[in-house]
């Protein structure tokens, strides 16, 4: 089971001389992940600690295995409670990545590309197909394509 804290806030722009405005803000923060087995116990729990103001993941299982593919900061930091955090910091450049649990809760991550100065894709308008993870990037004047199998 996979659920994302989503929430909104208002908050008040001020331009100064001319007032301001109040602008919604919607934050799609950190993914909790549960393993139940087949009589209802918890068999393990994990948690990616994350800060987005847009959709920015997808989860699919292959193989048993849980993969969940979101953009990031690049430097991944091991928090002391054990989570690893993976949201971006103001002036860091992101990267994709596919962070992979195993039945039995162990995980392994994997950078997929650095995206500064490359194509940047978005997981969260992906599909899994018949063994294939298929998602477009974000450009406006060219569309792209990364198939990952």
């Amino acid at each position: 089971m996979l659920a994302e804290e989503f929430y909104i806030t208002e908050v008040y722009v001020n331009n100064g001389m001319n007032g301001g405005y109040w602008q919604t803000v919607y934050h799609y923060d950190d993914i909790l992940i549960l393993k139940f087995n087949s009589s209802g116990q918890l068999d393990w729990g994990r948690s990616i600690f994350k800060r987005a103001t847009a959709p920015s993941y997808n989860a699919f299982v292959k193989d048993d295995e849980l993969h969940v593919l979101l953009n990031s900061g690049k430097n991944l930091l091991e928090k002391k409670d054990g989570r690893t955090k993976v949201s971006k910091g103001w002036f860091e450049s992101t990267s994709l990545y596919d962070i992979v649990y195993d039945k039995f809760g162990e995980v392994t991550y994997s950078k997929i590309q650095d995206n500064k100065g490359k194509t940047f894709y978005l997981p969260y308008f992906g599909t899994f197909e018949e063994g294939k993870f298929i998602m477009m990037s974000s450009g406006r004047k060219k569309r792209q394509f990364m198939i990952l199998q």
